[in-house]
């Protein structure tokens, strides 16, 4: 994970960072190669600090939203399916999921929705980057 020298965010009038980048967009704040936004504020020492300050009681809350929550996901997105398969002779099974990473908690990197105009994602990733010839796993789930 990145590492800021600072914890001194810009001004959101001072956006957009880079000459020709995205109307308030904030890339390069992590370097130009950067896949995980703001996420490199949770840097260590903050999370321990967090912890150490914060945790009272010791009581856990899921923040999970079922995947077979939606009958009929938004935006005519697939539905979930789950099949189990019994793997006879043996005492075994197995599952096969299908969801869209849309349909209940957000599965999803910094290349799920673009800004439109420019036609770009985090950092100025293309859809040429995820799809195309040489494509990468680049701003995705890690």
């Amino acid at each position: 994970m990145a590492q800021t020298t600072t914890n001194k965010l810009p001004k959101f009038s001072d956006l957009p960072l880079g000459k020709g980048d995205p109307h308030h967009s904030a890339w390069g704040l992590y370097g130009k190669d950067d896949e995980l936004g703001t996420l490199n504020r949770l840097t260590d020492e903050v999370v321990l600090k967090a912890a150490k300050e914060e945790i009272q009681t010791g009581i856990r809350v899921s923040l999970n939203w079922p995947l077979d929550a939606q009958s009929k996901p938004f935006f005519g997105r697939q539905a979930f399916h789950n099949n189990v398969y019994r793997k006879a002779p043996r005492v075994v099974n197995d599952d096969v999921w299908t969801f869209n990473t849309q349909s209940s908690s957000q599965w999803d990197g910094l290349r799920h929705f673009a800004y439109q105009e420019e036609q770009k994602f985090y950092n100025g990733v293309t859809m040429e980057d995820i799809h195309g010839e040489h494509k990468t796993n680049v701003n995705g789930i890690h």
